[in-house]
């Protein structure tokens, strides 16, 4: 019973308890997508290779002076407050499309508040920190972004402060160019195909807790069948069937956090043509993002596997140094410890030093 049935229910509730911790959780997504680093990394390329493409129809370079200035200005539209608001809006609007309450999803950015900077006092910043980073332009070169008017170097015999002008003059100009949606992929994906909807906190919560009591059930019920009643029985088998389920969960988590699965997952992301707008940059921070996401996997399959090889291992000591475990043999009986201070226990040395020789 305990290899055809009672075994693989455990590993499996096992398994769930340590998976829905973090697989139906949007917090765990949402804490991941906010990292410092990949906030860098969507600023420096993400965003501004995006953001040159739609809004001024030219191809970001990030290695000419004039891009990064842009990059590092459009801070001052683009505040890492709205950003993290956007990035939870994206886990909200992934779990609409896991639960079925949608066929779509897209990684789409709200632009809209981008564009109220543009010609709010953001914009002036922005055209202060833009033109505070701008070369001076050299002669026959282009002195504007793509199709756009806004300066992308400095004119000779123009001041900083005359740049910055002209910059703020035109930005409404950009903010009506500027589309409502910013899509950060080629394509939106979508499911050809009918998903019930549900709640995945219900389920979270309905998982956890119901794989906890099946294995307990299965495992008190196969104790109870071959070990009877006896408590130290139930506890050592209790104890001894959780060894083995809980070794493989830990041996796991232990396997998910190795190098070698980091190295795949790294090739595979950096290789995949989903990636955000072909930015190998921000493709390279995700791919460290989600390495670590991994790992946070990892740890709770080890700290479930390590919380049930304890909970085994105290319980097999117990039903070990549990008293009365063994039965008595025909003619064994209890040792009667004398009085206090009366000395050794006195061996009877004949039938007359017998007290029940009468009986």
């Amino acid at each position: 019973m305990y290899i055809l049935l009672t075994f693989p229910i455990v590993l499996g509730s096992l398994f769930a308890v340590a998976a829905v911790q973090w697989v139906l959780d949007r917090d765990f997504y949402g804490d991941i997508l906010t990292d410092d680093a990949l906030f860098d990394a969507f600023y420096s390329d993400a965003f501004p290779r995006s953001f040159t493409e739609d809004a001024f129809s030219m191809e970001f370079n990030p290695e000419e002076q004039s891009n990064l200035a842009l990059a590092s200005a459009l801070r001052e539209i683009v505040p890492q407050d709205y950003l993290t608001a956007e990035i939870r809006g994206f886990v909200d609007e992934f779990f609409d499309f896991l639960e079925g309450r949608t066929d779509k999803f897209d990684f789409q950015l709200n632009l809209v508040p981008v564009r109220e900077n543009l010609i709010g006092e953001p914009g002036g910043r922005f055209a202060d920190a833009l033109v505070a980073s701008l070369p001076e332009c050299s002669p026959g070169e282009q002195q504007t972004y793509g199709d756009s008017e806004v300066l992308s170097c400095i004119p000779q015999g123009v001041s900083e402060q005359e740049a910055a002008q002209a910059i703020r003059a035109v930005l409404p100009d950009v903010a009506a160019d500027l589309p409502a949606l910013l899509s950060l992929q080629d394509e939106p994906i979508l499911r050809d195909f009918d998903w019930p909807e549900f709640s995945a906190s219900d389920v979270r919560s309905a998982v956890s807790n119901g794989a906890l009591i099946l294995a307990g059930s299965m495992l008190f019920i196969t104790a109870l069948i071959g070990g009877g009643l006896r408590p130290r029985r139930l506890l050592l088998w209790i104890g001894l069937m959780l060894v083995l389920p809980a070794l493989i969960v830990l041996a796991s988590g232990q396997g998910i956090n190795s190098d070698g699965l980091e190295q795949e997952i790294r090739v595979e992301i950096l290789q995949s043509e989903d990636g955000v707008r072909q930015s190998e940059v921000f493709d390279i921070a995700l791919a460290d993002t989600i390495v670590d996401a991994i790992k946070r996997i990892g740890n709770s399959f080890v700290q479930v596997g390590g919380i049930a090889l304890v909970i085994a291992i105290v319980l097999t000591l117990a039903g070990f140094l549990m008293p009365g475990g063994g039965r008595k043999r025909h003619g064994d009986s209890d040792l009667n410890l004398p009085p206090s201070g009366s000395g050794n226990i006195r061996v009877p040395r004949s039938d007359s030093d017998s007290p029940i020789k009468g009986i």
